[in-house]
Formats: structure tokens, sequence, C-alpha cells
């Protein structure tokens, strides 16, 4: 039985999504095929590739050509929302290193 492949995409605006494959997140810049077979089709003109989500939200703050669009600004919110728990992250795993060295030494 072969395995079913997730689907991950992630659509910020009319012109920008992230995608995802085993190995990276993937900010696609979309437009609307003129010509050829996929005429009138939406396609993916540029595909940039990142480790992690919030790498992948950064780079389309900076390639998004309207700064003051609602989801820029939407974005770097969650973005914030990431830096925070990586924040929080760390300083648990540092109170609990300490508390851990106080127990059974270094």
């Amino acid at each position: 039985m072969a395995k079913e492949k997730a689907n991950f995409e992630i659509k910020l605006n009319d012109q920008w999504k992230i995608m995802r494959d085993p190995y990276n997140y993937i900010l696609c810049q979309t437009k609307i095929a003129e010509e050829g077979k996929r005429a009138g089709e939406e396609v993916i003109a540029d595909k940039y590739f990142y480790p992690s989500l919030d790498y992948a939200l950064y780079g389309f703050i900076r390639m998004s050509d309207v700064h003051d669009d609602v989801i820029v600004h939407q974005v770097e919110d969650y973005i914030k929302v990431i830096d925070d728990a990586h924040m929080a992250i760390q300083r648990a795993l540092k109170d609990d290193t300490k508390k851990w060295e106080a127990v059974h030494g270094k």
C-alpha cells in the first residue's frame, strides 16, 4: 500500500503561498499563465526553499511588494508568536538543565 502524501499549503495572498516537501518549506510566487496549455490556470512562477516555516515567513515579508498589506502584518504577528515560543522553549530547557545539574552535579 503506497503512502499518502500529506498536502501542506498556506495561501498567504493572491500571489504567494507556502508549500512543504519532506525536506523544505517552499515559498511559491504564483501567477496566471497567459499562454500555453495551462493558459488561464494558476502556475508557480518562482520557488524559494527554506529549512523552517518561520524562515519561509521571513522570506515572504522580504519578497512581498506590498508591505502595507494586511497579510504581511498578520505574518509579522505569526513570526513574533514563533519567536516568543522559541525563547520560552530555550528558557525552559535552561531552567531544566540547571535543576538537573543541581540534583546530579555537572
